[in-house]
């Protein structure tokens, strides 16, 4: 039995007070069979969040180092909270949601305000893909290089100097991914 026909199966199970009593009633399966549906689906339930996880994780690679152990966790609430996207670009949704939720907590005081430019930061590659744009101008109070620096010295974004800069991002020269430059917008 797959997944589809164990969760349909719960599902029925769960919603169908007719069909659980001929099933779990007199001469049908016991509870145990239905606990173990549950359990079957419970188990590919936290196997697809880790899934998505992962692939989330690795498009927003600098905000996952800098959220260390919270990222986990973050991810599973903001899981739990949201329905997986679907269709082509649902990583590409998956990261874009997380990092709006991230942003939320951000600015409800839970994280340096130095995360917010990071994601805004790691997520421009995703919207210019999404939109088929070749460029995009984005306007950050942290130095994206600054902050990268500090995150692989540091392992925190916290203590990061505000620098006012321009974002220019661009499709690579050789077309294969992105590529940014920053400019100061305010002379040191």
């Amino acid at each position: 039995m797959g997944l589809r026909e164990i969760q349909n199966e719960y599902v029925r199970l769960t919603l169908d007070e007719s069909y659980r009593e001929n099933t779990l009633g007199e001469g049908g399966v016991n509870e145990s069979v239905f606990q173990s549906l549950s359990s079957s689906i419970t188990s590919a339930a936290r196997s697809l969040v880790s899934k998505r996880m992962g692939i989330v994780g690795n498009m927003l690679t600098h905000s996952k180092r800098a959220l260390g152990s919270a990222f986990q966790e973050e991810f599973k609430t903001y899981a739990l909270l949201s329905d997986a996207p679907i269709g082509v670009n649902r990583h590409r949704i998956d990261a874009l949601g997380f990092a709006a939720y991230l942003c939320d907590k951000k600015r409800r005081g839970g994280y340096p305000p130095s995360l917010k430019d990071m994601l805004l930061h790691e997520t421009a590659p995703i919207k210019m893909w999404m939109k088929g744009k070749e460029t995009m101008i984005q306007i950050h109070r942290f130095h994206p290089g600054r902050s990268i620096a500090l995150l692989n010295s540091r392992k925190s974004l916290i203590g990061a100097a505000g620098c006012p800069v321009l974002v220019r991002w661009r499709v690579s020269s050789n077309g294969d991914g992105y590529a940014w430059r920053a400019m100061r917008l305010l002379p040191l």
